[in-house]
């Protein structure tokens, strides 16, 4: 009741209402640098931590003192500017202690800790801020009220802590934001109960307490522009944390040299596409050998996806003018439908790879995927792994061939050929070509 009585009977409303607005302004901006400073790790953390108690420090103390202009003692006043001073210290420096101890998630009860070593902050600032209050009079405390406010604080501070250390929804943060500023409001009037001031000299006109609205409207300024400023710099490294997430994602999507979506992307695209297919209809998936160039068509039958690949090769085969020169591009492309030779978007990915190799070692251009391509992948696998072996197991013969001149017929020299005994398939083919000895290195 006393509480009630003092904030209705002995303070000027619209100052309160000033001092609430700076407290829940820097409230809100405090949730925010906390979060921030909790996604932050080593030394920078420490930094937003730090760049978080100055501003919740600035608006605690501009806060109070606010609220301590709007409060009417009926004698004249003062302010001892160290004491003043040094309370605006305690309150930066004990809320630095407390976000350390919040962003310490090692320990099981770190916000709770954290959120009474806030209460304890905020009430050491009052208490310290009191003692820089002059007046003519004889001051006097109840102990009970004072404890009180110590002790709600404390709770308060801990419940808005708690709150904070959950999740980062919209909802989240306005009541943490309100839990700081009703631990800092309770706080400041509950304590203020607790003050008794005798006056020692006749009582101040009501009307010369007008001249504490232009002391109290500055300081509220100076106080909002500290937390505008650390509010500032949280934006900007939000906005350019959120730039560079979107240039970082850009470049897993993208080519880095054509800036073109790169194959990840269109195998979730492809993915995508297989899902929301309709179940008359089908996909071709086209593998031209350009750097992994794919193109993807919804088709009915294979006359027009044939269609789809003469233009396709039109236009990969037009001569390319660099000056007096001439370059014609050269293609393989494999095709495979879904869901006729594959049953997802990676297999599909492979038979028209597979497709696209088996163009590639033939005349024609463009091959239609088939099944008997798997097998005869796996078996050049296996010739190529058998061949690494072959030279220490003997299995090579060397065999020349005569070289005879066109004109006269006579011998002119002999070329040397390697001929391949395996040692379950017998004589390989003059026919049988192997790349892994064509590598370089």
């Amino acid at each position: 009741m006393r509480v009630f009585t003092c904030l209705t009977g002995q303070h000027d409303l619209w100052l309160v209402a000033l001092a609430a607005l700076i407290c829940l302004i820097g409230c809100w901006t405090t949730v925010r640098l906390t979060a921030r400073a909790a996604a932050a790790e080593g030394t920078e953390r420490v930094t937003w931590a730090f760049i978080d108690a100055v501003a919740a420090g600035s608006s605690i103390w501009c806060t109070h003192f606010v609220a301590m202009l709007a409060y009417d003692s009926g004698v004249h006043t003062n302010y001892e500017p160290l004491m003043t001073a040094t309370s605006l210290m305690i309150a930066i420096g004990g809320c630095f202690v407390a976000f350390l101890i919040l962003l310490q998630t090692h320990i099981r009860y770190a916000p709770v800790i954290g959120g009474a070593t806030f209460g304890q902050a905020v009430s050491a600032m009052h208490f310290a801020g009191m003692r820089a209050y002059e007046v003519d009079a004889w001051v006097q405390w109840d102990l009970a009220y004072a404890v009180a406010a110590v002790l709600l604080a404390m709770v308060l501070g801990a419940l808005a802590f708690d709150r904070m250390s959950r999740d980062a929804s919209h909802r989240n943060r306005l009541l943490s934001a309100g839990l700081l500023t009703l631990t800092i409001v309770t706080l400041h009037f509950t304590a203020m109960a607790a003050l008794v001031v005798v006056p020692l000299a006749p009582l101040v006109p009501l009307d010369s307490l007008a001249s504490t609205v232009p002391l109290a409207l500055t300081v509220a300024i100076v106080g909002l522009v500290v937390v505008g400023t650390a509010f500032a710099g949280y934006v900007v490294d939000h906005r350019g944390k959120a730039a560079a997430e979107a240039r970082l994602s850009f470049h897993a999507r993208n080519d880095a040299l054509t800036r073109l979506p790169n194959r990840s992307t269109f195998t979730a695209w492809l993915t995508q596409s297989i899902a929301s297919l309709r179940s008359e209809r089908r996909l071709a998936l086209v593998s031209v050998d350009l750097d992994q160039f794919a193109a993807l068509a919804e088709v009915a039958d294979r006359g027009n996806i044939l269609d789809f690949t003469e233009r396709l090769e039109r236009t990969i085969f037009a001569p390319i003018h660099l000056g007096d020169h001439e370059i014609s591009l050269r293609a393989s492309i494999g095709i495979a439908f879904y869901p006729d030779d594959s049953d997802s978007a990676a297999a599909l990915l492979n038979s028209a790879h597979l497709a696209m190799l088996h163009a590639k070692a033939s005349p024609d251009t463009v091959c239609f995927y088939r099944n008997d391509m798997e097998a005869a992948v796996r078996q050049r696998r296996r010739m190529v792994r058998d061949l690494r072996s072959a030279l220490e197991n003997g299995e090579f013969a060397v065999h020349y061939q005569v070289q005879q001149s066109a004109r006269s017929g006579a011998i002119v020299g002999y070329e040397a050929l390697i001929r391949w005994t395996h040692p379950e398939l017998g004589k390989i083919p003059r026919t049988a070509s192997f790349p892994w000895p064509r590598r370089p290195g």
